[in-house]
């Protein structure tokens, strides 16, 4: 009964302090040209969605990391698609 009353709780709070602000109601662009909503939530500014880019500001390659095996030898940044799906 307590945790059910504690998420009720928290769900209204996240409904009432997450209101689109007219300023933030824009766009950001990544270097290969793709575009996110932003909204800003509380004093924070969020992306609507994932980043999509495989490539850094100067136009460098982000690694295509697939495997756990990688991952965990990787000293350098690095990208993978949630369950090695590409979004194509």
């Amino acid at each position: 009964m307590k945790t059910g009353f504690c998420l009720l709780l928290v769900l209204f709070y996240i409904t009432v302090s997450c209101k689109k602000d007219s300023e933030t109601n824009s766009t950001v662009k990544d270097i290969e040209g793709n575009v996110y909503y932003i909204v800003k939530i509380g004093t924070q500014v969020w992306m609507m969605e994932n980043l999509k880019t495989t490539k850094f500001n100067d136009g460098t390659s982000i690694p295509h990391v697939s495997g756990v095996s990688e991952w965990n030898k990787l000293n350098s940044p690095g990208f993978c698609w949630y369950d090695n799906d590409s979004i194509s």
